[in-house]
């Protein structure tokens, strides 16, 4: 096998060559042959396939066909056989008869788009060689052979120029104005080219660079669609232009400076050249060379120049109208925009979350707590009974003594929603957001039940036992938001807190007792006594007695526990020692011996040993269980 041309030369958009006539050394612009001469004295099928591992290869480039023969070849060294043609012409599958020759063509037709990357990709021919002829068993094993061959893609170029935006107004005291130069690349090679910025008497052109280099799109990066083009392969890179006009003029016409901008491309391939071009060095070096290729920027894109006095009445009502129209259209922005800034202000930052802080009577106040609740309009709605009940909405006020907490606000119930049951929805509230807006805001429902009377006030049993010193909840119902007096024993207990459902008191320094009255009394009210029997009182040292007692208890358990698990191990461990020895004392050579032993002795052990097992499962078990009680002790229960 020979390939007669190693190095292929591809031009996008045009199909390989098909030679009427092939020799050896003979350029076939975008094609290649491979000559397969048999040698072996019989006749042989051949596989050839092409496997290119080049990551931007696609298979669809290239098709393998075969030559017919040479005009005045013998019909002695053809076959008689057909050729059988792979799918789509990717392999191909040929009888050579003993001593003849084929050449196949290897034809490649790459498109002209992006994706055909221009470079350098290295393939290698398979030649699958198959022994025609004899019994299957007799066959030879097939043998593959490769040969190397490389396909270079030449680049090709199509590019645009344009400045964006199309056009930009200066005047008198505004005198430069910010463009921007964008190059696109959709060819198949990296793009460089030169800007040309013209030298006018009546504006300057500044940009930061003159030359640009463009990359070739990735596969599937393309270009967003314009109302002129639609979305298509390429890739774009902008450099920033700064166009200061000299212009003075205070009254007259609009006029408009075009940016009369051109780039002239520059050839610098990312591979050689061919060595048939002009181009060609001797060394094949990327070199580059200006061009005659050449674009220039639309002729609508210009900085216009505006006089500060127009030189026709009609031009100064146009340029008014044009600014009342574009003042008005940013009022209305302004305004759909501030609300919808706002909202999502507090989508953001102050999400609502409410829940009654008490039960609900109707004509009373109410606290209101959870989460950002301060500054909202409180909606009731339900039934009375089967009776729908119109939404009713008040505003809510902050509660006094914590008018710094947003958690925390209080409103009225309306007189009119006794007995009702429903819900109650809290919505952040602003006077300056309009209706649409207005429901935007963040909001909490929950459910609530109103009643019409206030209960009377209770005291529920407090804890059975108080430590002096410490501090002691009383839960109740009806207590009034104002601080009454708490009296524990002969003293009068401090007040921390005081709500309406709970009461936190210090603990007086009182003797221990084993009954101490508890007398709630709320101000302006009766005194109450909690429900159930009095508490005992106790001291810090003695309470740290009683746990140190308790603590003492549960180490004695534990290591009682531990005791009896060491002896069920010991046990079980001389058990099994015993077991051995007397394993070793039976006289092997006896058979009733050994029998009697297995019979006898082994069965009586194995019902110990399970019972050793159990023992101490058991005593693991509650060893586990006392550690656990003795953490949860130590961690609940520390004075």
């Amino acid at each position: 096998m020979k390939l007669l041309q190693s190095e292929v030369e591809i031009i996008p958009g045009r199909p390989g060559s098909r030679p009427s006539v092939v020799t050896e050394g003979q350029v076939i612009p975008g094609s290649a042959v491979l000559r397969i001469i048999n040698s072996m004295p019989q006749e042989n099928a051949f596989i050839v396939r092409l496997r290119c591992d080049h990551i931007m290869w696609q298979e669809a480039w290239f098709t393998i066909t075969a030559l017919p023969p040479p005009p005045g070849a013998s019909a002695d060294g053809q076959s008689g056989k057909h050729d059988q043609r792979g799918a789509q012409d990717r392999s191909i599958k040929i009888y050579v008869p003993r001593g003849g020759s084929r050449d196949l063509l290897l034809r490649f037709d790459v498109p002209q788009q992006p994706e055909s990357r221009a470079g350098r990709y290295p393939f290698v021919i398979e030649v699958e060689t198959q022994v025609v002829g004899g019994a299957d068993a007799m066959r030879l094993r097939n043998r593959v052979t490769t040969v190397p061959g490389a396909a270079t893609i030449q680049p090709y170029y199509r590019w645009i120029l344009d400045v964006t935006p199309e056009q930009q107004r200066v005047g008198l005291r505004r005198r430069a104005a910010e463009f921007e130069v964008v190059v696109t690349n959709e060819g198949n090679d990296w793009l460089y080219c030169d800007l040309q910025l013209p030298r006018s008497r009546d504006m300057v052109l500044d940009c930061p660079t003159q030359r640009i280099a463009v990359p070739p799109p990735e596969p599937g990066e393309t270009i967003v669609a314009s109302n002129e083009r639609d979305s298509r392969p390429g890739t774009q890179r902008s450099v920033p232009l700064r166009a200061v006009t000299h212009l003075k003029t205070i009254k007259g016409d609009l006029t408009p400076q075009p940016l009369l901008l051109s780039a002239l491309r520059l050839d610098a391939p990312s591979i050689p050249p061919p060595a048939t071009e002009e181009t060609f060095s001797r060394v094949a070096a990327v070199v580059a060379n200006p061009t005659m290729e050449s674009q220039q920027v639309l002729g609508d894109r210009a900085m216009v120049y505006c006089p500060p006095v127009p030189a026709r009445l009609t031009d100064f009502f146009r340029h008014s109208a044009s600014s009342a129209r574009a003042f008005v259209m940013s009022l209305v922005a302004l305004a759909v925009l501030a609300p919808m800034t706002y909202v999502a202000f507090e989508q953001s930052l102050h999400s609502v979350s409410v829940k009654p802080m008490g039960f609900a009577y109707a004509g009373q106040p109410l606290i209101l707590g959870d989460r950002w609740v301060l500054g909202t309009r409180v909606t009731f709605a339900g039934k009375i009974g089967a009776r729908p009940v119109a939404p009713v909405t008040v505003n809510s006020q902050a509660v006094p003594g914590k008018r710094d907490n947003p958690d925390r606000c209080q409103v009225i119930v309306p007189p009119g929603l006794n007995h009702m049951t429903g819900t109650m929805t809290a919505q952040r509230f602003a006077k300056f957001i309009p209706w649409p807006f207005a429901g935007l805001l963040p909001k909490s429902t929950c459910p609530i039940t109103i009643g019409d009377a206030l209960p009377p006030p209770a005291v529920y049993p407090v804890a059975p036992q108080l430590v002096v010193g410490k501090i002691v909840t009383i839960a109740g119902a009806s207590l009034g938001d104002k601080t009454g007096s708490v009296r524990i024993g002969d003293k009068e207990a401090a007040v921390k807190q005081w709500t309406e459902s709970s009461i936190k008191a210090v603990v007086p320094d009182l003797k221990p007792a084993a009954s101490c009255p508890v007398l709630v009394t709320p101000s302006g009210g009766t005194p109450l006594t909690p429900s159930g029997p009095s508490p005992s009182v106790t001291t810090p040292a003695q309470l740290r007695l009683e746990w140190q007692a308790k603590h003492q208890a549960y180490l004695y358990r534990v290591n009682a526990l531990q005791t009896a698990l060491s002896t069920a191990q010991q046990d079980k461990l001389n058990f099994e020692l015993d077991l051995q020895n007397r394993a070793k004392a039976v006289d092997t050579n006896n058979p009733q011996a050994v029998a009697d032993f297995n019979n006898t002795y082994v069965p009586l052990a194995k019902l110990k040993e399970v019972v050793q097992d159990k023992e101490i499962t058991r005593c693991q078990q509650s060893l586990d269980e006392a550690t656990a009680g003795l953490r949860k002790f130590e961690s609940n229960s520390q004075p």
